[in-house]
């Protein structure tokens, strides 16, 4: 059986060579693969710039999603990118803003790159296509926790969105207090526009809550001035009819 040989370039443009750490690197080729929806393996690296000779499984399935992909982080294209795309174009455009670079994803040896990510690329993209706002979240608390800074991944409702995000650090240990159950925050969260999937949140404050019973919440409602319906009488027959012909 014939070896593989590489049919897309990774390439760092300008970033001296070895300058690239381990985890930069691993950071990249999971990216790639997560937006190719393939595993890609690294075949071949350039001694003089880093530039990866990659194989992906299935090479022109991949390069239709990749092109797709490309075409979604465009900061000047019509369609909003997905919210997983556009975490790890945020973890990229960091990468190359601390190289001083471009990332591209590229036929190989040849030109233009599917996908060029430069340090400015992420934050163009999120003025294009996010909106921020203030809400409440109601989920399960998954995961918290945080050597320097508190995070948190919540199961949100409705839907069951997995969503992860930062805790304000008062917040972080009453909010631990409902790990495995369901709790509900005032946050800052970040929408993609038209999908309006959550990409990003940061948690205020835990907002107190009690599950209540149907019966207990009739009576909340009906203490709030619902028995004023009660005294109502039906209209008599026709009645709604006549107003409405009158």
């Amino acid at each position: 059986m014939a070896a593989a040989s590489p049919d897309l370039d990774i390439r760092l443009p300008g970033c001296a060579p070895g300058a690239l750490t381990a985890d930069d690197l691993r950071a990249v080729l999971d990216a790639c693969a997560a937006f190719a929806g393939q595993g890609v393996t690294v075949l071949a690296a350039s001694p003089d710039e880093p530039r990866y000779g990659c194989a992906a499984e299935a090479t022109q399935r991949a390069e239709r999603a990749l092109r797709a992909v490309g075409e979604r982080l465009d900061p000047a294209g019509e369609k909003p990118p997905r919210a997983a795309d556009l975490r790890r174009l945020r973890a990229l455009s960091e990468i190359a803003r601390r190289h001083e670079t471009r990332i591209e994803i590229a036929p190989r040896d040849a030109d233009p790159p599917w996908i060029s990510v430069a340090p400015g690329t992420y934050g163009a993209c999120a003025e294009r296509f996010t909106v921020t706002g203030r809400t409440c979240i109601a989920g399960e608390v998954l995961e918290i926790g945080g050597e320097t800074t508190a995070r948190v991944l919540l199961r949100a409702e409705p839907g069951n969105e997995l969503v992860s995000g930062t805790v304000a650090l008062n917040e972080a240990t009453r909010l631990a207090q409902h790990l495995y159950s369901r709790a509900v925050v005032d946050a800052e969260v970040t929408w993609v526009r038209g999908s309006w999937r959550i990409l990003d949140l940061h948690v205020e404050r835990v907002v107190p809550y009690r599950r209540r019973s149907l019966a207990e919440a009739r009576e909340m409602v009906r203490s709030m001035g619902a028995d004023r319906w009660d005294g109502l009488r039906d209209p008599a027959p026709g009645a709604a009819a006549g107003a409405a012909g009158g």
